[in-house]
């Protein structure tokens, strides 16, 4: 019972080499032999069959490591600090070396090449689909969806922010205080807010790269820039047109508009 946390838990970090799973997967299956009382010359089919084979469908080392780097590489996606960016670099780093366009074409490229262990494991996202393959499975996911706020270009989401007129809370500011986007200056990579006292404020479109970075998204408690704005008010809503849909609601649109809080 304990054995697959023993791997669980570097797993996403640790690349295994075919050798060493194999004698992993060796032992494994002696410790499961002496757990339930069998000899140790009993078929170790038996231990991974599912129970509709008659098998006892218990772990095995490549399916609890090819489980994690799968659920690694998606929490890493979901990430609200740098990982994400990084993990987007080497997403589209495996896709060009493949020349694919989408994950599902990722896998069906390493499928049909024959890699060994040492070059499926330059690359997470080559490692996961080579892993995936080994199972002869194939996973629908898209993880870094072209519609996501944060994939939308700064400036998209400042027009949109003008167009419906949203009305933002800003960190660092009085809670109070809502504030509406009126302008945008892109040679300074800037957006201009005021709010109904007519207060004006300043908001970076980006992060400042001269500022020290803060998780989960400002780079300083006093410089809070457009994306995380738009998280803090609007912080349910990870893509574009859900989040176009709200806005457009003619309840949602006053001064009064509560912030959405993560669900």
């Amino acid at each position: 019972m304990t054995l697959p946390s023993y791997v669980r838990f570097p797993s996403g970090v640790i690349s295994w080499t075919g050798s060493s799973l194999l004698k992993l997967d060796r032992l494994w299956m002696q410790a499961y032999k002496m757990a339930c009382g069998v000899s140790r010359s009993t078929a170790s089919c038996i231990m991974r069959f599912p129970s509709a084979l008659g098998g006892r469908n218990l772990p095995t080392p490549l399916a609890v490591i090819c489980e994690t780097v799968w659920s690694h590489l998606e929490s890493c996606c979901f990430d609200v600090g740098g990982l994400r960016e990084l993990l987007l670099l080497e997403y589209n780093e495996a896709l060009d070396t493949w020349d694919c366009h989408d994950l599902a074409e990722l896998q069906r490229a390493v499928a049909s090449n024959k890699l060994t262990w040492r070059q499926a494991t330059t690359n997470r996202y080559t490692y996961a689909c080579f892993l995936a393959n080994m199972l002869t499975i194939t996973l629908v996911w898209e993880p870094f969806p072209k519609e996501a706020i944060w994939c939308t270009p700064s400036t998209q989401l400042a027009l949109l922010l003008i167009e419906l007129r949203a009305h933002l809370i800003i960190p660092g500011q009085d809670p109070a205080q809502k504030f509406l986007c009126l302008d945008i200056q892109n040679e300074a990579d800037t957006m201009q807010l005021q709010s109904l006292s007519g207060l004006k404020l300043t908001l970076s479109l980006n992060p400042r790269a001269d500022a020290p970075l803060r998780l989960p998204f400002v780079r300083h408690s006093q410089s809070p820039f457009q994306r995380y704005a738009i998280f803090t008010n609007f912080a349910r809503y990870s893509r574009v047109f859900p989040y176009v849909r709200f806005m457009a609601l003619p309840a949602r649109t006053s001064i009064g508009r509560a912030p959405c809080t993560p669900s």
